[in-house]
């Protein structure tokens, strides 16, 4: 199995972040597959895992969280693979599942997955949103380094990281607009195509009037083409926009609809935002333990603002068992990432003495 259908075998399973991964440490050939037993029927046929071109054999394949963990995988994403490992161990790889390289696939390693233009503009997008939404350093790095080699989607990708605040790039509206310039003409040219990741930042640079003369009406025009085709960002922007009547008439049922569409798709900011309806009764009947369920799934991922709102909740008991210590600990990871209000959150309870 090559590094390209591995890239495809995660992202077909939602597990988008280890194609992160594979990506990150420029995995070629042979010699530096992730280790992963693919099992379709039996424990025999065990891929190895080499990194950076270390020779690490895996006797057995991967057998917990330790073996991912100790090459390079963070513990969250571990857990995740272990997970699905397991599965595949006893009900073989999902029945659905067809690389684009061959419908069985072979044991010989040839692409790397840097190559695949189709690869590289779905790991930039994933990126995107770890980067944007949970100051993820190594997803940022990726983008910064691929914007500065002259990739124009990264460009469009980085000028909105500059344009916003609470990410690892500070904010900068000077920078937003030099990378929207150097990626404006590429979008432009490529948005008939039907790309969903040119489509959506397409929305974006309407949205906020870089690059483009600024239009609420044609940044959610964009946005409902790559809505469309399943988009999960281009869903989430434009649940917002019904939420908040921006270029379209307020619709909270419809943002609700889109919301939900990305975050069923694992999207952090839309399960945000569905839990945010859910709080207050906007589109959906009010519901404490659906919003602090959605509040969760989008906290699990690293959003500091729904690890906020998570704790809140804890704090008092809404909706959830009221746990002071979980609380404490979900304030404690959203103001490591400097969000604002968890930080002041968090200098009252110490004030207050609060255990």
């Amino acid at each position: 199995m090559t590094s390209l259908q591995l890239c495809q075998l995660f992202e077909h399973c939602h597990i988008y972040n280890l194609g992160g991964f594979i990506f990150q440490n420029k995995l070629t050939g042979t010699s530096s597959l992730l280790a992963i037993p693919l099992l379709k029927c039996s424990l025999n046929k065990i891929i190895y895992l080499h990194r950076n071109n270390l020779g690490i054999h895996l006797e057995d394949g991967i057998e917990n969280i330790r073996d991912l963990t100790d090459l390079g995988l963070d513990k969250l994403n571990a857990k995740v693979l272990l997970k699905r490992i397991d599965v595949w161990k006893v009900e073989g790889l999902p029945l659905d599942f067809c690389s684009s390289n061959n419908s069985s696939p072979s044991m010989t390693a040839t692409a790397d997955p840097s190559t695949s233009t189709e690869i590289v503009q779905k790991q930039l997008d994933v990126d995107f949103a770890s980067a944007r939404y949970c100051r993820d350093r190594a997803a940022t790095d990726r983008i910064v380094a691929s914007a500065d080699a002259g990739n124009h989607l990264a460009q469009a990708y980085l000028s909105i990281l500059y344009d916003r605040k609470g990410t690892l790039v500070e904010t900068n509206r000077h920078k937003a607009e030099e990378y929207a310039t150097k990626a404006i003409s590429w979008l432009k040219k490529n948005a008939s195509s039907g790309n969903n990741y040119v489509l959506y930042n397409m929305a974006l640079c309407y949205c906020d009037g870089r690059g483009v003369e600024q239009s609420d009406e044609e940044a959610v025009r964009y946005a409902k083409l790559a809505a469309d085709q399943n988009h999960a960002a281009s869903q989430a922007h434009l649940g917002f926009c019904y939420h908040f009547g921006k270029g379209v008439i307020q619709n909270y049922s419809e943002a609700v609809r889109y919301f939900k569409l990305a975050a069923d798709q694992g999207y952090a900011e839309a399960q945000f935002y569905q839990g945010f309806c859910y709080t207050y009764g906007t589109g959906v009947v009010k519901n404490d333990k659906e919003a602090a369920r959605y509040f969760k799934l989008a906290a699990d991922q690293g959003y500091a603002v729904a690890q906020y709102w998570l704790a809140v909740r804890f704090e008092y008991g809404r909706g959830v068992t009221k746990d002071r210590s979980e609380a404490l600990r979900l304030y404690e990871l959203a103001a490591d990432q400097e969000y604002k209000p968890a930080v002041l959150r968090l200098e009252t309870w110490f004030y207050d003495g609060v255990d």
